[in-house]
């Protein structure tokens, strides 16, 4: 028998046994169905200008769940967000402080370990923390496919044998979703916690055979970008020198890639409805932005707010909004104790998470972000 039997079984015989020993004064209430947790994170997606070729991801999200316009990545950079999300936890708390610290991670922190122990089957497909080990499992998943990112014939390691999984990686991500909420829902027997990372739309922005040449609409620049005085930035700034037709390339292979992940939201959810699973509480948001040559910059990580803000939805039929926008600020560090208020978890107080829960009435007036200097950078 597996673990998650075993731990099934003894929660039914404790059920068992309670109903046995209550009194016969009345109905039992019945307590609401812990919710499926689903997040859907893209990689590098800046929250404006980034949407709009996303219609089926708007359309289940925005229209049927609840938009966050003024969200943001406490650490614009992926590892130390990435970690964040599923901690609640600021950087300076996970000790994750660039890319090249996954190994900092206490995995006892995250939100599939509480899941895990309240009975969740939770698994894991795509990219996971940057320059984990191909090989190495992932802790407090029952079922998982992490991949070396790439865009084609990319690596996985699935449930523990390595293979080269052939295609065009978000679509690969997308089946092998696809096939564990099937695989989940064919017991029923507990709710699930997916965690779904493409790679998109992180460079080198290999677009789909089927999206490589889609028209995405053209771009001029913004005031940032087009700002010739820069004395009054730092040295590094006022030395960066990407330009509005270097952005409109990096624009192009962006948005280009994100036509792919707009397909695998509708497919998730297209299984979703057909399993009949409506209690899910589903997130979908970009670990950081990027910069489309705002002060001359790429990539992420300075104190500006193309790298800071994200894309940042949430939706849970009957418990949060359709169609609303929620302009609170939120960060990254709020889904870990959104769901734990979804799923009746209290934090290990060993582990306390620096987050608020989106379903409750909770509303910042300022936000911390942070960051760390590196040395020679591995992929972000």
């Amino acid at each position: 028998m597996s673990p998650l039997s075993r731990r099934l079984l003894l929660c039914a015989l404790a059920a068992a046994m309670a109903l046995a020993g209550a009194p016969a004064t009345g109905p039992v209430s019945a307590q609401p169905a812990a919710p499926n947790i689903l997040i859907i994170l893209t990689d590098d997606q800046r929250a404006t200008d980034t949407m709009q070729v996303m219609p089926k991801t708007l359309r289940l999200f925005e229209e049927q769940g609840t938009r966050f316009p003024n969200a943001f990545a406490t650490t614009p950079v992926c590892c130390p967000s990435r970690a964040s999300i599923v901690t609640g936890r600021f950087a300076h708390n996970t000790n994750v402080l660039t890319n090249q610290d996954q190994a900092a991670l206490n995995h006892n922190t995250t939100i599939q370990r509480y899941l895990n122990e309240r009975g969740y089957q939770t698994a894991l497909v795509g990219k996971w923390l940057n320059n984990w080990p191909i090989t190495q499992n992932p802790p407090h998943f029952d079922r998982w496919a992490v991949m070396q990112p790439d865009y084609v014939d990319a690596e996985f390691n699935v449930d523990g044998a390595v293979k080269t999984m052939n295609g065009y990686s978000t679509d690969v991500i997308a089946d092998l979703t696809v096939d564990l909420i099937q695989d989940f829902e064919s017991t029923d027997a507990s709710p699930w916690f997916l965690h779904v990372n493409p790679w998109a739309p992180h460079g080198p922005w290999t677009p789909e055979t089927l999206y490589q040449n889609a028209d995405v609409g053209t771009w001029d620049g913004n005031p940032a970008v087009l700002e010739t005085d820069k004395s009054d930035k730092p040295q590094y700034v006022r030395s960066a020198a990407h330009t509005l037709d270097d952005a409109r390339l990096d624009r192009q292979g962006q948005l280009r890639t994100l036509l792919s992940v707009d397909d695998l939201v509708k497919q998730v959810f297209d299984r979703l409805e057909l399993t009949g699973e409506q209690n899910t509480l589903a997130f979908f948001l970009s670990d950081n932005g990027f910069f489309w040559s705002e002060h001359g910059l790429t990539s992420k990580n300075q104190p500006y707010t193309q790298a800071m803000e994200i894309p940042f939805f949430a939706r849970w039929p009957g418990r949060l909004p359709a169609g609303d926008t929620d302009r609170r600020m939120v960060a990254n560090i709020d889904i870990v104790p959104t769901i734990m208020d979804a799923a009746g978890i209290t934090p290990d107080p060993r582990f306390p998470v620096d987050g608020h829960s989106l379903l409750d009435p909770t509303a910042r007036k300022k936000m911390l972000t942070e960051a760390w200097a590196t040395g020679p950078r591995g992929p972000g």
